[in-house]
């Protein structure tokens, strides 16, 4: 049986990843915080290893007998006093990974980036990308994978579109179309949005394909959609007619930039500054390369989004 480390494996993408590499038939070594042990689904497959501190010793220990890591830990938005921020999860852990990595029988390292990494507008890219160039320059067999917005029935965790939702199309207010610098172009930045399954299968099946090694993969649906499709989408699903006007983004980021600091405020100015650079990506080589049909971003696989009836008991 093949094993795989995978860092990462309790949120949103992670959780679906994990469940998809044990339906594959690997043997899944899971580093985790201790407190989050519990989430964790009993399996024989599964091998959860508690961590405190990533030390290089425990590192060592979370990949010593397998040829291949998973590394999925991201973040969107920093929380510096809880120790988590773009810096040390997105660049320095990653790095130290790969540096132990190098010195064990590793055969394949797969990394999860993000799309349009190279525009270096914001921490959360530039951490990326410095760890992207610092894998490709290692003696690692490497993939990286750069996904789009990515959409499914999120359960436990947050999707982009569940985010949307809960930030956008609930509220009774009307939907914010941004612009930089015209208002006729006021929603009109344009998405990939991916489907979680179509993510993790490509994924799943990069491991040990050699066409797939030291191969920078986008991840992004079929179609390019803009904002404004988007949320016109979303209020389809859910029934619900929102008002939309057209909003300049600069007043907003000035302002988020004064609030993020707060958990309760919803979004970061780097997360405006991405959103409205738009996040698309042609991804029809590698559906074709691994016969695939992508999910598409419709009123059908969204309907997670709908309240499910309230069961009474008698």
């Amino acid at each position: 049986m093949k094993k795989v480390t995978l860092f990462g494996g309790t949120g949103f993408i992670g959780s679906y990843l994990l469940k998809c590499l044990v339906e594959h038939g690997y043997h899944v070594f899971l580093p985790i915080r201790n407190k989050h042990i519990h989430v964790i689904p009993i399996h024989e497959n599964i091998t959860p290893i508690a961590i405190h501190t990533f030390s290089d010793e425990m590192i060592d220990r979370c990949i010593a007998s397998c040829e291949t890591i998973i590394y999925n830990i991201g973040i969107i938005r920093e929380f510096p006093s809880k120790g988590i921020t773009f810096k040390y999860l997105h660049q320095e852990l990653p790095k130290q990974i790969i540096r132990i990595a190098g010195k064990n029988n590793v055969k394949q390292f797969l990394y999860m980036s993000a799309n349009d990494v190279d525009n270096q507008q914001t921490k959360y890219q530039k951490t990326k990308l410095k760890t992207e160039r610092f894998l490709q320059n290692s003696n690692l067999e490497w993939t990286i994978f750069r996904p789009s917005v990515v959409f499914g029935n999120p359960h436990e965790h947050l999707d982009f579109v569940t985010q949307l939702y809960n930030t956008m199309i609930k509220p009774p207010f009307p939907v914010p179309l941004f612009y930089n610098y015209l208002p006729t172009k006021a929603g009109a930045f344009q998405m990939s949005p991916i489907h979680v399954q179509d993510v993790v299968n490509i994924i799943i099946q990069s491991i040990d394909d050699t066409e797939m090694f030291n191969k920078v993969i986008p991840l992004g649906g079929i179609e390019k959609l803009s904002w404004s499709q988007i949320i016109a989408i979303i209020s389809g699903v859910v029934k619900k007619s929102k008002l939309k006007i057209p909003v300049p983004i600069l007043p907003i980021k000035i302002v988020t930039h004064f609030l993020e600091r707060f958990p309760w405020y919803p979004v970061t100015a780097d997360q405006l500054t991405m959103l409205v650079a738009g996040n698309t990506c042609d991804s029809h080589h590698i559906f074709t390369h691994f016969g695939m049909v992508p999910i598409p971003f419709s009123t059908e696989n969204l309907s997670y989004l709908i309240p499910k009836p309230k069961k009474y008991s008698s």
